[in-house]
């Protein structure tokens, strides 16, 4: 004749009859508390992880093989641990992991063009994207007007951030002076000078003809 004993602490004690004798015995039965074990909320993430058991427990066995306190995992899915302290009890805890892919962000090479031109730099707009510019601005390209290194960071719905920065060189105009208006007599020429120094020379003439490559 058995009986099972659960949570109850305190003496237990057995007597037997046999042919008219009996016999006792006593035992002490006293029952631990299960150790509590937490490695939080479920989490989604853009990188990896390292994912903690409290410290102090006799043995820890991960879903993925580990025995150590803590592990680092780098892939979606569901992770758990199973610990047990001096008195061989044991308790569980399992975290939900999910990690999404880091934006692709691709400012293209750095460039440069002339003042006055309104040359946009940016992405493609995805409204599930936010963005934020170095300069300050939220949208998703900008006009710059001053040389400099722009970056770019653009965040997505799960908090993840991607950036990258594009440097844009704006060339100053240059100057050019072919002198005074010129009056000269019929049948007679007249030389129109252009300074040195440019790379291209492009002259308009009265009848509206471009004549390029002028050597001045």
């Amino acid at each position: 004749f058995d009986i099972t004993v659960s949570d109850t602490i305190g003496s237990y004690m057995i007597t037997v009859t046999s042919n008219g004798c009996s016999g006792s015995d006593t035992v002490f039965v006293q029952a631990f508390t299960n150790p509590i074990v937490d490695i939080g909320n479920d989490t989604t993430l853009c990188d990896s992880l390292d994912i903690s058991a409290e410290q102090g427990f006799t043995s820890y066995l991960w879903s993925n093989g580990a025995t150590t306190n803590s592990i680092t995992v780098g892939a979606s899915n569901t992770y758990s641990v199973t610990v047990t302290d001096d008195n061989a009890c044991s308790a569980n805890d399992a975290i939900n992991i999910v990690i999404t892919s880091i934006i692709p962000v691709d400012l293209g090479d750095d460039v440069s063009f002339c003042e006055g031109d309104s040359t946009p730099v940016g992405l493609v707009n995805n409204p599930a994207f936010t963005y934020l510019w170095s300069s300050g601005d939220t949208t998703t390209t900008i006009v710059p007007t001053t040389s400099g290194t722009y970056f770019l960071s653009v965040t997505d719905g799960s908090g993840c951030e991607s950036i990258d920065d594009i440097v844009i060189t704006i060339n100053q105009n240059p100057t050019v002076d072919i002198g005074t208006d010129h009056s000269i007599c019929p049948n007679s020429t007249d030389s129109l000078i252009v300074p040195n120094g440019f790379v291209d020379y492009s002259w308009t003439n009265p009848d509206g003809n471009v004549t390029s490559g002028v050597d001045p």
